[in-house]
């Protein structure tokens, strides 16, 4: 059973997104992710391993992040766990990828990515993200050592669906990535006209931090 969320906010200190997408919580596995016992042996739990990402779309993938929440198994009487998360990172157009785990709660992490063309690779990351119900929420503070928390990305996203029908998402997300592809340049050519821009050389396809 596959859990379908509506992006209700993706706000950013520069700018907030107009155009609205959806995010598919889904039970591993899930072709091109890790598996659910890879994501268990990483984030050394025992229980479900759901994952937060847009699928596929006609050949094609767009996922600046997508995120596995790790549940510990529940015991008797009681409700699972979430423990741990793992962050699966992507930059645009570089196409290059970290994983790296976070406390779910509250949790810090060196950069370990250029993301964004207009940011160096100075800082931490400061990641927070609950365990998903009715509505999903996920925020991402920058913190630098000479501009002090300086962005800031929070995700909102409501529950609007469940379903197991291969149609059905398929239907829902239909050129979902080529729509979030299309609003990430949209933004990178604002932003273009008044911040410098940072040069990047691509080094790794694929890492895990």
């Amino acid at each position: 059973m596959e859990a379908l969320y509506l992006v209700a906010s993706l706000a950013t200190t520069l700018l907030t997104s107009t155009f609205l997408s959806l995010l598919l919580l889904h039970r591993l596995p899930l072709p091109g992710h890790l598996s659910p016992d890879d994501a268990r042996r990483v984030a050394s739990t025992s229980g479900p391993v759901h994952l937060l990402t847009i699928p596929k779309s006609v050949g094609y993938e767009q996922n600046p992040l997508s995120i596995y929440y790790c549940y510990d198994s529940a015991e008797q009487g009681e409700d699972e766990k979430l423990k741990m998360c793992i962050a699966e990172v992507t930059n645009t157009p570089w196409g290059e990828r970290v994983m790296f785990t976070f406390q779910p709660g509250s949790d810090l992490v060196a950069k370990p990515l250029h993301v964004s063309p207009f940011m160096d690779m100075l800082g931490n990351w400061s990641i927070r993200a609950e365990s998903p119900g009715d509505s999903l929420y996920v925020v991402i503070l920058v913190q630098h050592p000479t501009l002090g928390n300086y962005f800031t990305a929070a995700l909102h996203a409501k529950l609007v669906e469940k379903t197991s029908s291969s149609l059905r998402l398929a239907t829902f997300f239909w050129l979902m990535p080529h729509k979030v592809a299309a609003g990430i340049y949209w933004e990178v050519s604002v932003l273009y006209l008044f911040l410098p821009f940072q040069y990047h050389t691509c080094k790794s396809i694929l890492s895990f931090v």
